[in-house]
Order: C-alpha cells, then sequence, then structure tokens
C-alpha cells in the first residue's frame, strides 16, 4: 500500500503534546481546587425515631423508579457504543455501503491476526502500528472521496492546535481545494482526524523506542480498533457538512433481528 499519510495529514507533534500535557496539568489543578466536603455525624436521637411506614413505601418506591432509571440509561449507554468492521459485516454492512475498500478490508484483518497472535514481537507490533497509520488514513480519504465523488488523492486532512479557541484542536478537510473546518463537519469526523494524528504521534515515539513492550501491544490493539469503528462508519454529506455515523451496537442488534426475522418468515411465494 502506498504510504501516502505524511501527505496527507499534517500535524504538529510538539505542539499536540504539549497541548494534551497542559490539559492534564489543568484536570489536576481543578481536583486540587474543589473544597473538601463536611462530614455531618447523626445524631444518636434521630437514629431512634420511628420512620413512618407510608413514607417508607414512598421511598422504596423511589428507589425502584431511580433504579430503572439508572438501567434505562445503563442500557441507552451499551448500544450508543460503536462497533467494529467485523462486527458491522456480520450485521449485513458491506464494504460499499462503508465507502472503503475490499482490499483495505483485508488489510485491516491481516493487522489483526498479527496483533492478536500471543508471540508477537516487538518488531511486528512497530510495523503494525505503521500499517495501522497507513491504512486509517486511507479509508478516511477514500470514505470522503467517494461521498464528494472526487479522487482519493485530491483529499488531504490536518489537525493541530486552535489558536483561536485555547485548549481545542482544528481539523481542516481539503478536497479538491475546497476547505472543510470543524464546523463543516460532524463531530465523529473532526474525532477520527484527531485520533489520526495521535496515532501518528504514538507512532513516532514508537519508532525512536520510547514505546516497548507491553505498553507497545496495548496501544496498537487500541488505535487498531479505533481505526476499526471508523471503518465501520457510514460517511455523507449532508446540507454541504461532512457527517461521519459510526455503527452502533444497537443498530447492529436491530440488524440482527430483522435477519432473523426474514429467515423465520421464509421466502416470499
Amino acid at each position: 500500500m502506498e504510504n501516502d499519510f505524511k501527505k496527507g495529514l499534517k500535524i504538529d507533534i510538539m505542539q499536540f503534546n504539549t497541548m494534551k500535557r497542559k490539559n492534564e496539568l489543568d484536570v489536576m489543578q481543578f481536583q486540587t481546587k474543589q473544597p473538601k466536603k463536611e462530614v455531618h455525624q447523626i445524631s444518636k436521637s434521630k437514629t431512634r425515631r420511628k420512620v413512618n411506614s407510608k413514607r417508607l413505601a414512598e421511598l422504596g418506591l423511589g428507589a425502584i423508579i431511580a433504579v430503572g432509571a439508572a438501567f434505562g440509561g445503563i442500557s441507552h449507554w451499551k448500544n450508543s457504543q460503536s462497533v467494529t468492521l467485523e462486527e458491522a459485516k456480520e450485521a449485513g454492512k458491506t464494504v460499499e455501503k462503508l465507502k472503503i475498500t475490499p482490499e483495505q478490508d483485508v488489510k485491516l484483518q491481516q493487522i489483526k491476526q498479527i496483533v492478536d497472535k500471543d508471540t508477537a514481537t516487538d518488531y511486528e507490533l512497530l510495523t503494525s502500528l505503521q500499517n495501522i497509520e497507513e491504512l486509517n488514513i486511507d479509508m478516511q480519504k477514500t470514505k470522503i472521496a467517494k461521498t464528494m465523488g472526487k479522487d482519493k488523492e485530491s483529499v488531504s486532512l490536518f489537525t493541530g492546535i486552535n489558536t483561536a479557541s485555547e485548549g481545542e484542536t482544528k481539523e481542516v478537510i481539503t478536497v479538491d481545494g475546497i476547505k472543510y473546518e470543524n464546523f463543516d463537519m460532524s463531530k465523529q469526523t473532526s474525532e477520527a482526524i484527531k485520533d489520526l494524528g495521535k496515532i501518528q504521534s504514538e507512532n513516532y515515539k514508537a519508532q525512536n523506542g520510547d514505546i516497548k513492550g507491553a505498553e507497545l501491544k496495548s496501544k496498537v490493539k487500541r488505535y487498531l480498533d479505533i481505526t476499526s469503528k471508523m471503518a465501520a462508519s457510514e460517511m455523507e454529506e449532508e446540507n454541504g457538512k461532512i457527517e461521519m455515523k459510526p455503527t452502533t451496537k444497537g443498530e447492529v442488534k436491530k440488524l440482527k433481528e430483522e435477519q432473523q426475522k426474514q429467515r423465520e418468515d421464509g421466502p416470499e411465494i
């Protein structure tokens, strides 16, 4: 596969890492500034008071409602989680619908086979991280090109510090000379480009020997998963905005239920 990553994505690694570190410091400062919570002791006289049975029943009902709401929230959260390319295909989504190529699909599977090996060496992991970097940008550029009806070679990506807004990054997609900035794309689209910048940054450190062993394997697996979930996302242009829509667990569940129903109903006569 042609290594066109550096031609397609531009990122200031030093700026990116500085911003990341600054965000960590801001969180630490925020935590240290929080006022200490007061601890109140319950007097013995209060603990001896009789609890009104009606009030107890109301409290019990409230607890049941609260628990039900909590479970509902957890269920919604699970259903909204993104799935990998493999899971999306199992639910019936095709590479054509996802706007990637069969060759990219095969490449992703090959990388996964190497990374999943218990005996994977640091050299294999370093090579895999490089391949993930190249494959990720190739997939993103392919999705964008097919969505916009342009050649992949006309697409370039950028991520860097947003000088107009402290603590934020700026993502830009250029297609055939036309620029699309953050407000011209969905949050998922800008996050995918930002993730690509992180992969590049980690790859740079790994190639310099700053990441090794178990840490290297953990990062390679993480970025392979991120790339697979990006590949499983659909992309459309809506009202001049580039929208990336992840395939979710809830959507996969619904698609599989529809497939099962079709099998049970049988073919139409």
